[in-house]
């Protein structure tokens, strides 16, 4: 599908094999390359068009220190995230939707937005788990599909090659919807199971990761309320 769209885009062998080159790279885990990178061999891809997301992740303190002092309430760091939405407009398009909140209240009473909700689970040098828009422990996931149902895995192209690799949450094949968890390490044994649709992008996001890994457990029970403060849209061209 990718290329055949390719060739109607240009006509000429170097396009293709650019395009080819990038499907086969990201679908044996090369490490991800942050938008407006490499812009020279990947121009006929235009990834530089993928949309950039943006989450402030504050902590709500509570945590008693051995000194007996409690933890107090701060923002933890931001976490910058490249949608791929040249690969996987899908799954790309649903997260950017939650992220931003355009979707509004659905007629289920639920509000499409990840704004303030609950990063649930922690699982120290693995993994965490957000999105219950609930603001359970990972009991309601909702999508902009289907008036709210679950949507199918797009394709398994992209890995977890290693830290930051945002993927979706499920309960089996073809069950994404507002759930999704962002990798500690590389993990392959999550590989064709979860579906991967975006990366972590800047430096600050990597050291906001490694702070969340701080708050983790080997049960994956946080220790402190941490929440997605804000978030929104950082860049779309």
């Amino acid at each position: 599908m990718y290329t055949k769209k390719l060739i109607n885009y240009q006509e000429n062998r170097e396009a293709i094999d650019d395009y080819e080159d990038l499907l086969l790279s990201d679908g044996l885990g090369a490490p991800y390359k942050p938008p407006l990178q490499d812009l020279v061999k990947f121009k006929y891809v235009r990834r530089e068009e993928n949309p950039v997301v943006v989450f402030t992740v504050s902590s709500g303190g509570g945590r008693k220190l051995r000194t007996g002092q409690v933890t107090q309430d701060r923002v933890i760091g931001k976490l910058h995230f490249e949608l791929r939405k040249d690969l996987l407009p899908i799954a790309s398009n649903n997260f950017l939707a939650l992220t931003t909140g355009v979707t509004g209240r659905g007629n289920d009473g639920v509000n499409y937005h990840y704004k303030g909700i609950r990063i649930h689970r922690i699982v120290k040098n693995l993994l965490f788990q957000s999105g219950d828009l609930l603001d359970l422990k990972g009991e309601c996931s909702r999508s902009i599909y289907n008036k709210g149902g679950l949507f199918r895995d797009e394709n398994y192209l992209l890995r977890h090659t290693g830290p930051g690799c945002l993927s979706y949450c499920n309960r089996g094949p073809d069950t994404n919807g507002s759930l999704f968890q962002v990798s500690f390490t590389q993990n392959s044994d999550l590989d064709g199971r979860y579906v991967v649709f975006g990366c972590l992008c800047s430096p600050e996001s990597y050291d906001t990761l490694s702070a969340i890994n701080g708050f983790g457990s080997e049960s994956g029970e946080p220790l402190e309320d941490i929440r997605i403060a804000d978030c929104g849209l950082a860049w779309e061209p």
